[in-house]
Formats: structure tokens, sequence, C-alpha cells
């Protein structure tokens, strides 16, 4: 005879649905080979330039990977992004543009959106001076449009932020 209909107990090997987002895996993702060419590696749309453009050698950076700040040490490079003629700033364009020269770099975007007020304020309180030392690039942060990426190479990985305003973008890019 067939059991009585009903709720069943739970199966003992069955674990429940976790709720938490998984956290940001390196590991998985794909190295590129992609052919980079010279540090910063990236190219800005005509009539875009890096403005208050800040280089160093050797630097520790923060990337907003969608649950928490991915501390990066290494080369860093860090400035604001302006269009020659400020009413040609187009967020969009410049967007566009940085996806699809890092897609074909072989990145891998890590996130895309707004980073909470809470994590931004956390990060401050823990070291003010990324935001006061790296302030154009570090502006980003700030951008209902922020956008982090990575490329992984077999023997280093580099990172990307990006983000804008109507007027003008901060762009950082760190490399291991």
């Amino acid at each position: 005879p067939s059991p009585a209909a009903g709720p069943s107990a739970p199966s003992s090997d069955t674990a429940p649905a976790s709720t938490e987002k998984p956290g940001f895996d390196l590991d998985a993702v794909p190295l590129s080979t992609a052919v980079l060419g010279e540090f910063p590696y990236i190219g800005l749309p005509t009539g875009y330039a890096s403005n208050n453009l800040i280089e160093r050698r050797l630097e520790r950076y923060p990337f907003w990977t969608g649950q928490q700040w991915q501390w990066v040490e290494g080369r860093l490079w860090s400035a604001g992004i302006k269009h020659s003629n400020n009413d040609d700033f187009s967020a969009l364009e410049l967007q566009t543009n940085l996806d699809a020269v890092l897609a074909q770099a072989g990145a891998q975007q890590v996130f895309r959106g707004s980073v909470p007020a809470e994590a931004v304020r956390a990060l401050n309180a823990e070291n003010d001076r990324i935001g006061a030392d790296y302030y154009f690039g570090f502006r980003a942060v700030y951008s209902p449009q922020y956008s982090s990426w990575v490329i992984r190479r077999d023997d280093r990985q580099i990172w990307i932020q990006a983000g804008s305003d109507n007027r003008e973008a901060g762009l950082v890019i760190s490399e291991t």
C-alpha cells in the first residue's frame, strides 16, 4: 500500500537552499592569452583623454566585487577621464568602448552597478587616504554604473574599475 498523502519530512541528504550570494572566485576566471600591449592596456575612444593621472610602481588599491572590497597590490594607474569638448562627454559611449576593449583583452566583468554607500563609508573609515590620494580615479565608486573587471593571466592579474557621472569618469587599473 502507498503511504498516506501529506507533508513529508525533509530528506537527511538534502541541504537547505542557501540565500547567500557566492563570493567572487578569482580562480574561476578564465585565463586570458590576448595580446595586451603596454600598461595601462586600455585605449580610450576618440576625443577622450585622461587627466590628473597618477601612476605608482607599487600600491594597494580596492576593487568592489559585489560583496566586498578586493585589495590588489601592484602597479597602479589612476585618472579622471574627460572629453575634449565637455558637451560631447557620454557615459554610455565610454562604458560601451571599455566593455568592448576589455572583452577583446579577455577580461571578466566582476561587478556593475552601485557600490553600497555603507561599503564606501566603511572603506573610507578603514583607509581614508585612498579617496584623497586617488580622487579622480576613486570617484568611480560613487557612480551608479560602477564597473569592475579582471584579466587573469598565468603570471598576474589586471584589475580595472570605471564609473562616471554626466561630465567625466574615473578609471583605475592595477596589475599584480
